[in-house]
């Protein structure tokens, strides 16, 4: 089907991007991490958590390939073949200690947060927030000591990324253009 200007007109492939909102363009990047065997799922923080960048990193896109689709190039099979096995799912990558420490943000995190508001708060559509919601999620986030070393986001990147507070972004682009090297 064609979903739009990320498609290809031949209908081969679709992409489905994370920001879309449209009901009938969402998609679940976090089960697409999961069942792909890129990362484990944590039910309680609702975190996906790679083996190597913990929980940071991001998805902004899927794009599905349209397997039955026939180029003039392809040879007809009669029998389709069957898809291959998922492969295995990532297995728990979180500690007991951090099961516990995460419990607890949670219950922090969702006790300051407006759950009417809840995603307008984490997308900062609400206008000026508490600081104490964004900081709580990211307390959250910090619970999972994996990758968080090395691959930790900047404090700005993680303000922007609760907040969607314009004056961040303009802040380190100023900062780049005049020969910073950001946060």
């Amino acid at each position: 089907r064609n979903g739009g200007n990320n498609d290809d007109p031949d209908g081969t492939y679709e992409v489905f991007w994370a920001h879309d909102t449209n009901t009938s363009r969402l998609i679940s990047m976090q089960r697409v991490a999961m069942v792909s065997g890129l990362c484990y799922f944590d039910d309680v923080s609702k975190f996906t958590v790679h083996p190597i960048y913990g929980t940071w990193k991001s998805f902004r896109a899927v794009v599905l390939f349209n397997v039955n689709k026939t180029s003039s190039d392809a040879v007809e099979c009669t029998t389709p073949a069957l898809p291959p096995p998922p492969p295995p799912r990532v297995k728990c990558l979180i500690s007991d200690q951090e099961s516990i420490a995460i419990e607890k943000a949670m219950s922090l995190a969702l006790s300051v947060t407006n759950l009417e508001d809840f995603s307008q708060q984490l997308d900062g559509t609400v206008s000026k927030q508490d600081d104490s919601v964004h900081n709580a999620w990211i307390a959250l986030r910090d619970c999972i000591n994996l990758g968080k070393t090395e691959y930790r986001y900047s404090e700005e990147q993680l303000l922007y990324h609760y907040t969607k507070d314009p004056a961040i972004l303009l802040k380190e682009m100023n900062s780049l253009s005049n020969g910073g090297e950001g946060s």
